[in-house]
């Protein structure tokens, strides 16, 4: 057992940002421990939930297989928030199976949970599942400060360029905005006419908008862990598991938050935003260019608006762009 700690250990810490870290955290766990189910959780101050990793292990021909991220999720809220307010395991034995919660401290926030569920007594184990999330923990700190930007808080670009890899590898409808079906939204959003703010109040007033701005992302979109700082005035966030008129009501939200918020200096501030779905039939840099594509449309008719590449496509006001080839640019 103790050579399969450590060589688990070892792949741990050899991850490369959290999200990786999480998934092989939650892979060891299955390794050392009988378990059914594992998912590493976020909650917010709304008491809505987010996997963060979530496996299933089921039996095929008396074989485990290993099941990633599948939308079949149950939680027990009032557990979680029991355990995240005590600190302190809690044990729900409501359903057929044990299920356990585990809080995790990460940065002195109390909202992230290790949720398991075994159909076996789990008491014995406690040990290397406390010292598995200590780990992870540590860890999680230290891969944070290279993921995120300094100023924003958000994640970086480097952040960006390997969670939309990920995330476009995931399953999706083939045909873009199709309204029947829930998908992922990649949207560019600029600070209209930021120059001019730094040009005035130096780069100093400029960084105050930009923190603003960033704050009130992540007041507003429902995942934090799917908003970047791209570069300058430019930053990307990426809505999961919507609807196109969803998706386009959440951006158009937070478009008129900017536009009637009150901003240093007496600033009247806007954004331009341009989208379109994220599909794993597309290479992460086509996605990138067709929402940067309708960000400038929307920059060049006007500002202040939102533009979907796929809906300028059809209209014939863009241009599709050719198909990417084999070759992967990120």
């Amino acid at each position: 057992m103790s050579s399969r700690i450590l060589e688990s250990v070892v792949a741990i810490t050899s991850q490369k940002d959290t999200d990786d870290l999480a998934y092989s955290v939650i892979a060891t766990l299955a390794e050392l421990v009988p378990l059914a189910s594992a998912a590493i959780v976020q909650i917010s101050h709304e008491n809505t939930i987010n996997p963060l990793v979530h496996l299933e292990i089921k039996q095929v021909d008396d074989k485990p297989t290993y099941h990633w991220d599948l939308p079949t999720l149950e939680l027990n809220i009032q557990a979680i928030t029991t355990c995240l307010i005590d600190q302190h395991p809690v044990d729900d034995e409501s359903d057929d199976a044990q299920a356990h919660y585990f809080p995790i401290s990460i940065n002195d926030s109390f909202s992230t949970a290790l949720y398991i569920k075994s159909a076996v007594d789990l008491s014995e184990h406690y040990s290397v599942i406390k010292g598995l999330l200590l780990i992870y923990k540590n860890y999680h700190s230290l891969l944070q400060e290279s993921e995120h930007d300094k100023l924003t808080g958000l994640l970086n670009r480097n952040s960006f360029e390997r969670r939309i890899n990920r995330l476009a590898r995931i399953k999706r409808p083939a045909q873009p905005d199709t309204l029947n079906n829930d998908s992922a939204w990649l949207a560019i959003i600029d600070i209209d006419y930021f120059k001019r703010i730094n040009d005035t109040y130096g780069h100093i007033g400029g960084d105050e908008i930009l923190l603003i701005v960033a704050q009130r992302m992540q007041a507003h979109f429902p995942n934090r862990n799917l908003l970047f700082r791209f570069g300058g005035e430019e930053f990307v966030v990426v809505l999961e598991k919507m609807k196109k008129q969803q998706a386009q009501a959440t951006l158009e939200e937070f478009r008129a938050l900017v536009e009637n918020h009150s901003f240093p200096f007496d600033e009247s501030l806007t954004v331009s935003i341009g989208y379109c779905e994220l599909s794993s039939f597309d290479y992460p840099t086509t996605v990138i260019d067709q929402a940067d594509k309708a960000l400038y449309y929307a920059k060049e008719n006007g500002r202040n608006k939102i533009d979907n590449y796929h809906e300028l496509v059809v209209q014939g006001l863009l241009t599709p762009q050719a198909e990417a080839g084999d070759i992967e640019l990120f």
